[in-house]
């Protein structure tokens, strides 16, 4: 996003946003130039770009522009774990050090008006770096509400085979009034990638998976959550998918499932949420056998201020 300039000003060298029409005193509205590029099959090529402005007295020019591509699909890395976001929407299809542990990770949020829970849809972007992914969807559903997921993987101080997923959150009202949102995050684990595998909740925000006759064992972990749930991934995702229409608060069970496809999650709730604030929520997911760090309690913000760095 630019600010105005005088007609004898330069433009600071910086990466901008696409916005909608602002006007001398309010800034637009970031917008994403996502859909305009989705039939574009082969981005390597020759782009043209226009620059057209309405000043009438001087001319300028631009030295350099660089287009930038930031999609979804990746992949961060840390030593020897990587944490590959394996689809359009944003979720993690693997948590990889030298097998598979957490085959997908994916949120799901209710907001007051609503008749049953609902999947974030595809994201807008993502931006990555090295061992750090912020994943954006500037308007989810057109509902009024801005999300950025940040995950970070580390395996600082750990053995070859153990590493730590720290995924937080982050929800902003974009509208000019109060809402009220439920917030779900969800994990389905298929250690080794098979479906025997044993989980117990410890207790109110954390469970334990290990596979049934084998070493590898996984820790996922939730701060200040209200709710929780642990079982097959059709007991516990089905009903955060909006599959059975309805809302679905979690019932706080079961302590201990398998052998099986074993799935948990966890729920928020920000309560009221008023206009221009942010609600910021944390889980962490720990392999080989240690213990996950203690995820942040939620965290209300009343400042627009954005994960990617833009304001």
């Amino acid at each position: 996003m630019a600010a105005n300039l005088d007609h004898d000003e330069t433009l600071p060298t910086a990466s901008y946003r696409t916005t909608s029409m602002g006007g001398e005193v309010d800034a637009g509205f970031q917008t994403s130039m996502n859909e305009a590029f989705s039939n574009v099959t082969e981005p390597n090529g020759t782009w043209t770009l226009y620059v057209y402005d309405n000043w009438k007295v001087v001319s300028g020019y631009v030295s350099d522009a660089s287009l930038t591509f930031n999609p979804v699909v990746g992949q961060i890395n840390d030593g020897e774990a990587t944490f590959v976001i394996g689809y359009n929407d944003g979720y993690g299809s693997s948590l990889i050090i030298d097998i598979e542990y957490l085959s997908y990770m994916g949120w799901s949020y209710r907001l007051d008006i609503d008749t049953q829970e609902y999947l974030f849809p595809k994201a807008d972007y993502a931006i990555y770096d090295e061992d750090t992914v912020t994943i954006t969807w500037l308007d989810v559903d057109d509902k009024g509400f801005r999300a950025d997921l940040t995950h970070v993987i580390d395996q600082t101080g750990l053995e070859a085979d153990q590493a730590i997923l720290t995924s937080t959150m982050k929800i902003t009202n974009l509208n000019a009034a109060d809402i009220d949102i439920s917030l779900f995050s969800l994990a389905d684990f298929d250690v080794n990638g098979i479906n025997d595998d044993m989980g117990q909740l410890v207790n109110d925000n954390i469970s334990h998976i290990r596979q049934t006759d084998g070493p590898y064992q996984v820790e996922f972990r939730a701060g200040g959550n209200e709710n929780y749930q642990i079982g097959n991934y059709e007991s516990v995702g089905f009903p955060l998918v909006g599959i059975d229409g309805d809302i679905d608060d979690l019932p706080n069970g079961e302590n201990g499932y398998g052998p099986d496809n074993i799935a948990t999650a966890f729920q928020w709730f920000s309560g009221p949420l008023s206009a221009d604030s942010s609600y910021q929520v944390q889980t962490t997911v720990a392999v080989g056998g240690i213990t996950a760090p203690e995820p942040a309690d939620p965290v209300n913000s009343s400042d627009l201020i954005f994960a990617d760095g833009f304001d």
